[in-house]
């Protein structure tokens, strides 16, 4: 008796399209986590635990009213300066066989600090950023010179703070709401489609058996 097979595709699209339609579905699922975390970052919400951050103390307020940091945002943390969240992106390439890489990294290394708790270990000091400027004339003709100093507090502004506790805001890891199966279901699609275009393979022998 021998055995024949029907099919309308073969493997041979699909395999030279694989590696792409791989990468693109974790780069999809990248974009997903990066704009959870840009948003948990906007609106002082953790991502991965859906939980509000806790607020900046009083001291935090004031370093940064003396630095003049970020002032349309001076009450939110984790957004001093922003370079923290400046969230940078590496596609998902093939690197050869089936070994893919891709990544999301922060904008500074110390935003790795504030996903756990943590005591600060020394006091500091702050200067302030609002300065009085002068005018003063130059030798040469027609030129003016301008002078700043930090009229308010020269030495800065001494704070206390060694010994004192800083709550953990996990502001960056995998989002809460993350989950593969959507662009898990897309890449299937994708992968039937790829088959479909194939060529079609009509009564292939596959083998025979004996009976009896």
């Amino acid at each position: 008796m021998k055995l024949r097979l029907t099919i309308d595709y073969d493997f041979d699209v699909l395999k030279k399209d694989l590696p792409k339609l791989m990468a693109e579905r974790m780069n999809r699922d990248m974009d997903f986590v990066k704009k959870e975390i840009d948003d948990g970052i906007k609106k002082s919400v953790s991502p991965v635990t859906g939980k509000k951050f806790k607020p900046i103390s009083e001291v935090t307020k004031e370093v940064r009213r003396l630095r003049r940091t970020n002032r349309k945002s001076k009450d939110k943390p984790l957004v001093a300066t922003g370079r923290m969240s400046r969230l940078k992106k590496v596609k998902v390439k093939q690197q050869g066989g089936t070994k893919f890489s891709g990544y999301i990294e922060m904008g500074a290394p110390y935003g790795a600090m504030h996903l756990l708790p943590r005591t600060i270990a020394t006091n500091f000091s702050v200067k302030s950023d609002e300065r009085r400027t002068r005018t003063i004339s130059t030798k040469r003709k027609g030129t003016l010179k301008r002078k700043q100093g930090d009229v308010k507090n020269p030495k800065g502004t001494f704070f206390k703070v060694k010994g004192k506790r800083v709550p953990a805001r996990v502001w960056f890891g995998v989002p809460k709401r993350f989950t593969e199966k959507t662009n898990f279901d897309r890449f299937v699609k994708q992968m039937n489609r790829k088959l479909k275009q194939g060529k079609k393979i009509i009564r292939k022998d596959i083998g025979s058996i004996s009976l009896g």
